[in-house]
């Protein structure tokens, strides 16, 4: 004999169903949370998620933290005695607008993002060929990674270092 869900009676799935008030409810079994959607059984957790916003329908309202833009709060030169070399880009507005970069691709690495279409478009179809350029995008597209990540690093690093040395500077209030 078959339960409303598809499996056989006795099932743990067929159990879970059947303890289910009606379809679309969540119900209660032991201690986990069911659902019956469209004649399918869904335990909360990994299948709900996914469950929950394939074909444009959203049980729950999925919010987007809003993106927080990492902008220094120290010195930049700080423990540089000799300062540092700013970063300068290679590829100009110009360059990059003729190539059709779109925007989010209008970083330290477009002068090579450039050379790698412009590697495809000469070779199409065996844009294969190009395997040098696009390593080499990539390379540099890792290293600009690994700046940032650096920079960030020390941000935090320098952030800490303030608030140890501020704790360590606060009168003790011993009365």
């Amino acid at each position: 004999e078959i339960a409303k869900c598809g499996q056989p009676k006795g099932h743990r799935t067929a159990q879970l169903a059947q303890h289910s008030t009606s379809v679309g409810e969540d119900a209660v079994f032991g201690n986990q949370l069911i659902r019956i959607v469209w004649g399918k059984l869904i335990l909360m957790g990994q299948w709900y998620g996914r469950l929950s916003t394939q074909n444009d329908t959203a049980w729950m309202t999925i919010m987007e933290p809003e993106k927080q833009v990492f902008r220094p709060q120290h010195d930049p030169t700080l423990g540089f005695p000799n300062g540092r070399k700013p970063r300068e880009m290679v590829a100009t507005e110009a360059e990059m607008e003729s190539a059709n970069i779109p925007l989010e691709h209008r970083n330290f690495c477009a002068h090579k993002l450039i050379e790698l279409r412009a590697c495809m478009k000469a070779k199409l179809p065996f844009v294969t060929a190009c395997g040098h350029e696009k390593h080499e995008y990539q390379a540099c597209m890792y290293d600009d990674y690994m700046i940032r990540y650096k920079e960030y690093e020390r941000e935090r690093r320098l952030k800490a270092r303030e608030e140890r040395l501020a704790k360590k500077n606060k009168p003790l209030l011993l009365e």
